[in-house]
């Protein structure tokens, strides 16, 4: 997991570089456009969905089965 980490770190370092932004920029923001911010937040919601989506199920699948009274 890191590995990713690290080269999501790489390219936003190279997209620096590439608009001419020095690395040690104390504005982040500056950074963060709208094509990053858009494969980072799907990025995210795909992580959020794949963790959270089987919980959620089992939860679900329990409430029917209450209320059917199969327990």
């Amino acid at each position: 997991m890191s590995s990713k980490m690290d080269q999501e770190v790489v390219e936003l370092r190279e997209y620096a570089k590439a608009k001419g932004i020095e690395e040690d920029a104390s504005d982040v923001s500056v950074l963060v456009d709208d094509e990053f911010f858009k494969r980072t937040s799907k990025s995210l919601v795909r992580k959020l969905d794949m963790t959270m989506m089987p919980m959620i199920w089992t939860l679900y699948m329990f409430n029917y089965l209450d209320r059917n009274n199969i327990s």
